[in-house]
């Protein structure tokens, strides 16, 4: 079976833990789902890392017509 979406990590980062819920919370409402985050801290910021899945056809797409490789 051949799919099409893949699971691309991206991350979210803020200067203290009450920054980072927040802005987990609004990640939550701009892709309307919530998400499980694997939270890490540097020593000097927190991360947020979480997966969307993203269409493949519809990145490049964009990639191509706007110029990105």
């Amino acid at each position: 079976m051949v799919g099409n979406s893949h699971k691309v990590p991206q991350f979210i980062k803020a200067a203290n833990p009450n920054g980072l819920v927040r802005l987990m919370l609004s990640n939550n409402l701009k892709y309307g789902m919530q998400f499980n985050y694997h939270i890490v801290h540097d020593g000097k910021a927190w991360f947020a890392w979480f997966s969307v899945i993203q269409d493949v056809k519809e990145a490049l797409t964009d990639a191509l017509q706007s110029g990105s490789s």
